[in-house]
């Protein structure tokens, strides 16, 4: 998984066909992300990306070039969309806004959240049509997670800033767990701190990176010497990290950072290298509200609604 630049989403790292995401962009913004294959040929990409000032839009990427019919369809329900495009797309690529109302896109959401397949039929002129069908996939979690993600965005804008926070946030669902992950892409050699939540408990899993490269792969620097980590806020002790470092949590743990997590509040982590210079690691904080709604929609659809959660 590659590291995201500052300005880029925060990805969701479902590894099936369905995920979702949040955004710490320009403005909120969260996106709901699927795949739909047809035999050999390329599969299609469709996304549905809502932003504060525009509401929610699809995007289809794909062997879309020229004029295409595109017919949208959910499996085994009367809900089908002949859709039309916002302006030409570029000759041999496909990244493209077909025109469909706010109404139509919850309907087509609802509906994979039920499970419902979605198709979407595309016909070249003078060509056979080309049905696109996605995987399965886990569209329940993400449809959740994206659902968890807007209501967040809406009732609790993150905050307007004038320099980039300096983090990035992933929300990881995969194989019954679900996770938080900050990123402090600021740092050099940047930490990375994970929530990692199953059915009965969960664990915390500190990383930093021991390379430094150029986007071209050239090796920069290498880190082989530890940092000093007291995690005490975060239910850990003091340990040396130099590249991986993790312990068990309680359930009981896991529910109180999530709590902090949702309002907001950042617990510090003080990372303190052998030169004896100190970086302060905010755990959570002001934009990690959106973030931690995705970890409970997830953690409520893969385990089950509690009120301990």
């Amino acid at each position: 998984m590659a590291l995201l630049t500052p300005g880029s989403p925060a990805f969701a790292g479902i590894a099936d066909a369905w995920f979702a995401r949040s955004e710490l962009g320009k403005e909120p913004t969260c996106t709901l992300f699927g795949t739909v294959a047809s035999g050999p040929d390329q599969p299609m990409k469709v996304m549905v990306v809502w932003t504060a000032s525009e509401g929610p839009l699809v995007w289809l990427n794909g062997s879309l070039s020229g004029t295409p019919a595109v017919v949208l369809e959910s499996v085994g329900t009367q809900d089908r969309w002949d859709v039309k495009f916002d302006h030409l797309g570029e000759p041999g690529y496909a990244a493209r806004h077909p025109v469909i109302s706010a109404s139509d896109i919850d309907k087509l959401i609802d509906d994979l959240g039920l499970g419902h397949e979605l198709a979407i039929t595309v016909t070249h002129p003078g060509q056979a049509p080309l049905r696109y069908v996605d995987e399965p996939g886990d569209r329940k979690v993400a449809v959740a997670m994206y659902r968890a993600c807007l209501k967040s965005m809406i009732e609790n804008p993150p905050p307007k800033y004038s320099q980039w926070p300096g983090m990035n946030l992933f929300q990881i669902a995969d194989a019954g767990q679900c996770a938080y992950r900050q990123i402090f892409s600021d740092r050099e050699f940047a930490p990375y701190i994970t929530l990692w939540v199953d059915s009965t408990a969960g664990k915390l899993v500190f990383e930093r990176e021991t390379i430094l490269a150029t986007p071209h792969g050239k090796i920069q620097k290498r880190r082989k010497t530890p940092d000093r980590v007291n995690a005490a806020t975060l239910f850990g002790k003091t340990f040396d990290l130099v590249e991986k470092y993790e312990y068990d949590l309680t359930r009981e743990q896991v529910d109180a950072l999530a709590a902090d997590l949702s309002s907001g509040v950042a617990r510090k982590v003080a990372m303190t290298s052998p030169e004896g210079e100190t970086l302060i690691l905010g755990f959570g904080g002001q934009y990690s509200r959106a973030s931690a709604a995705m970890l409970a929609a997830c953690r409520d659809v893969q385990f089950g609604k509690s009120e301990e959660h």
